[in-house]
């Protein structure tokens, strides 16, 4: 019996996409989201639903991406500063 995977929707690709180019594990994505969300429950599990459009929170998702998009942009600051001390 063959369990079919299911495919990210698009908030799923862009969690995706964010974590590799910061190097970071969905764990730090939720671990980061609880720091904004205390009183939310929030596992892999849950993720995964989000990430795979089974369930949606604009609470939760957009405290996701503003994770993301504050270790992108800090991530992106530290790869400049590299890049001009090596020149």
């Amino acid at each position: 019996m063959k369990i079919e995977k299911k495919s990210l929707c698009e908030f799923g690709v862009r969690v995706k996409h964010s974590l590799v180019e910061i190097n970071k594990t969905q764990l730090w994505l939720i671990s980061e989201t609880k720091k904004l969300l205390p009183n939310r429950y929030l596992d892999s599990s849950y993720l995964h639903k989000l990430m795979v459009g089974e369930v949606h929170s604009d609470e939760v998702c957009g405290a996701m991406l503003e994770v993301l998009d504050s270790a992108i942009l800090i991530s992106n600051q530290t790869m400049d500063k590299k890049s001009a001390q090596n020149l």
